[in-house]
């Protein structure tokens, strides 16, 4: 399974965690584009759209403070694609996206 991870620059020795535990599943995981990896913010877009695209799971690990997840997330919402919750901090747009994950977890191991 193509798992796609989206999460705060802050917690990214958390997504290597996960990304290597689910690895360790025999899952092929991909790691989101940052900020410190371009200052162009369009090719960070469409290269975090590409990756939940071809991705049949989206894993998120957000603390809810970056602006750029909540663009992921909405892609994620609006491609349809299945989003599970690794890592939330409880907010109010956080508790959104903890609703639309919860359609999917009959469907997501």
């Amino acid at each position: 399974m193509k798992i796609a991870i989206i999460g705060s620059t802050g917690l990214i020795p958390r997504m290597y965690e996960h990304k290597a535990e689910m690895e360790a599943k025999g899952h092929i995981v991909t790691l989101p584009l940052f900020d410190k990896d371009s200052d162009d913010e369009l090719h960070l877009t469409r290269v975090n759209k590409t990756r939940i695209m071809e991705s049949d799971q989206v894993h998120l690990i957000w603390d809810g403070r970056s602006p750029g997840t909540i663009l992921d997330i909405g892609i994620v919402i609006g491609l349809g694609q299945a989003l599970k919750i690794i890592y939330l901090e409880s907010m109010s747009i956080p508790g959104i996206v903890k609703k639309y994950a919860e359609l999917f977890e009959n469907e997501i191991d």
